[in-house]
């Protein structure tokens, strides 16, 4: 049943969210509660799985405005992206409440027991859970009730997590993820390839669609680590070949520009003014090894970064104050997003193509040894991995009384 009410909204939310493009996409989920809401109705062995659903089905909005914008103009496009988001509209209503967010506002009640019995199996034991969720519930009292001060943020269990969160933020944006798609069509037209740029545009969709099934399928069997470390290589690996290609390729850059209204009008020149007449002209034959890079870049982002930092981030949190961390994290997103639109092309003409590439590639292997020091989620409770991260903060928490014979009617 979780499975099922999780896939609903994944689908829906997703299709919704598709419309605004993949890089759009992805920063609008980061400042979503999805999540959340999956880590609090999720069991430790699918909890990955369902957030990783979530991005299948975004990704599958994405393709299908993708497919649409073929045919229909983009004003037509737009409303084909309100027939899903009307859809989640609705269906949230049939959704279970989180069993976290009723035991924190009204206590162990029937209200916390029917939503656990919608959620799990109906010969599930759930009174071991009930006894978790009130634990967590009696110290998350106890830490709001001296009210939030600066000083929280020396306690270990915000620090760590805050900081670990806008690491794993920095790395998914300086990956290059938004300079990749934002120049996606200039890349193919560099390519010398005769395939349309929307055609092979899709075709690179169709390539993260795929890796992100693989990445649903194997997140809760090799686990979260693994899935960044492949991620970040394959960032690592794609970028580098990508920035060799537009060095051998440089020809006699001087970095003079072209104005886009005295030179031929090609897409490249009308979406960037920068462009150099050397950089439009300089890949006169056809080569495949660009959009190779790409399939592979992307493909690489959406097993791992895409969506695996934000189950770790939310799985890390102490339950008191994973809104504050995760608002946090996500301002820091859009601020690395401001940072790489704003200053790529600057690095582009300093630095060239392959310089800007180079550097993000290096940023890659960084994130890479990075995660090498996290330590792994996959399969246990939230309660278990606060144990693990926290381990003095855990032992000073009130312990939730063992009787369940309480339980309160509303």
């Amino acid at each position: 049943m979780a499975c099922l009410a999780a896939q609903m909204g994944s689908i829906l939310f997703g299709c919704s969210l598709g419309w605004t493009g993949p890089a759009l996409a992805d920063m609008a989920r980061s400042d979503m509660s999805v999540p959340t809401f999956v880590t609090e109705i999720s069991t430790p062995n699918i909890r990955g799985l369902l957030g990783m659903a979530f991005k299948v089905f975004g990704v599958f909005g994405i393709l299908y405005m993708d497919i649409l914008s073929i045919w229909l103009p983009w004003n037509w496009v737009a409303f084909g992206g309100i027939i899903p988001s009307v859809l989640l509209s609705l269906f949230m209503f049939f959704i279970p409440e989180s069993p976290n967010w009723l035991m924190l506002k009204f206590g162990r009640c029937l209200r916390v027991v029917e939503a656990l019995h919608q959620l799990r199996h109906p010969n599930s034991d759930i009174d071991q859970e009930l006894d978790e969720l009130e634990e967590q519930v009696l110290s998350i009292q106890s830490q709001k009730a001296s009210g939030f001060s600066i000083r929280l943020l020396a306690r270990q269990d915000v620090y760590k997590p805050l900081i670990i969160g806008i690491l794993l933020c920095f790395f998914q944006q300086f990956s290059g993820i938004n300079a990749i798609q934002f120049y996606m069509n200039q890349i193919f037209i560099d390519s010398g390839s005769s395939m349309e740029p929307k055609y092979a545009v899709i075709v690179v969709n169709c390539s993260m669609f795929v890796a992100t099934l693989i990445g649903c399928a194997l997140i809760d069997r090799l686990g979260r680590k693994i899935l960044l470390i492949v991620s970040g290589t394959g960032h690592a690996i794609s970028l580098a070949v990508l920035g060799y290609y537009y060095y051998k390729n440089s020809g006699s850059d001087t970095g003079a520009t072209v104005n886009p209204l005295t030179t031929t009008s090609t897409l490249s020149s009308l979406l960037d003014p920068y462009i150099t007449a050397t950089e439009v002209s300089a890949h006169p034959e056809s080569s495949a090894l660009p959009i190779i890079c790409l399939g592979v870049f992307v493909s690489a982002y959406s097993i791992g970064f895409s969506s695996v930092i934000w189950i770790v981030i939310t799985e890390i949190c102490n339950t008191a104050y994973v809104g504050f961390i995760q608002s946090t994290c996500s301002v820091f997103v859009w601020l690395f997003v401001f940072v790489v639109t704003k200053e790529f092309e600057d690095l582009a003409r300093v630095a060239h193509k392959y310089g800007a590439y180079w550097m993000f590639a290096g940023i890659c292997v960084l994130s890479t040894l990075f995660i090498f020091y996290l330590p792994e989620t996959k399969g246990q409770s939230i309660d278990e991995i606060q144990k693990r991260f926290y381990p003095k903060i855990y032992k000073s928490r009130p312990s939730a009384p063992p009787d369940v014979s309480h339980v309160r009617a509303i």
